[in-house]
């Protein structure tokens, strides 16, 4: 439905946002996100496929899959078209992956309304609110961590646009702006602001490589043995020979 918007680094999210899941694809309505025990069957899958057994690390971790498959390509195409997404769950459908994270998003054109396309209002207000008070239902673990995990995508997926160049520069930049300021132009809430922190000269990340700027909040996915700090965790974060293990404890 929108494939053709999306290019280089963004090419494998142009099927998230379809008319139609694909036919192998296990489908739900997006009500289950309203309601707590199917919301919580979804996660429990998840936690058997990755072995995980602490819900405020999986739902962190299953929370990053879900906000990159929806804001990714719900930003390129409201840039690109120039049209608002607005919708509620119970007018979706989600297709699911076999691992229990969203695969596509089920969505009428109807649902795209013409204009102001930079105006993420009714993909916030509806769509991700919603969204992070279930994880917060969910578990005991900050909406503040789970915007963090939101931000940093909406973050990445402006960069590659203005990088890429292909959408009127304008509307890219104020879609951009609200990377740095704390409420959006309707006065509403702003969960991208601020996505990273800068980091001091000479810092390096958990694999050792230089790092500029890392996340704003640590994701706690390392509640879980399953898995450690991500790399560009704020925790990670050391300089000159420290190690990953010294700087982080």
């Amino acid at each position: 439905m929108f494939a053709r918007h999306f290019h280089d680094h963004l090419e494998s999210f142009g099927d998230a946002l379809v008319a139609d899941a694909p036919r192998d694809t296990v489908v739900t309505s997006g009500a289950l996100l309203r309601d707590p025990d199917a919301f919580a069957d979804q996660l429990a899958a998840f936690k058997i496929d990755r072995g995980c057994h602490d819900d405020r690390a999986a739902a962190s971790q299953w929370s990053k899959w879900f906000f990159s498959r929806l804001i990714i390509p719900a930003a390129v195409v409201q840039l690109a078209t120039d049209q608002r997404l607005v919708c509620e769950w119970a007018d979706l459908d989600i297709g699911w992956q076999a691992d229990a994270t969203p695969r596509c998003f089920v969505v009428q054109e109807s649902h795209f309304l013409s204009g102001d396309g930079a105006d993420l209002a009714g993909l916030i207000d509806t769509l991700l609110c919603p969204f992070v008070d279930a994880l917060t239902g969910y578990c005991r673990l900050s909406a503040r961590v789970f915007w963090s995990n939101a931000s940093m995508y909406y973050d990445w997926v402006v960069g590659e646009l203005t990088r890429q160049g292909r959408i009127p520069a304008e509307r890219v930049a104020t879609a951009a702006a609200l990377l740095n300021t704390p409420t959006r132009p309707d006065g509403g809430f702003n969960p991208f602001v601020r996505a990273h922190r800068d980091c001091k000269p000479g810092a390096l990340d958990g694999d050792d490589a230089p790092i500029a700027r890392c996340r704003r909040l640590c994701c706690m996915r390392d509640l879980d043995p399953k898995w450690g700090l991500c790399a560009n965790c704020p925790r990670a974060v050391h300089y000159g020979r420290a190690s990953h293990a010294a700087a982080s404890h």
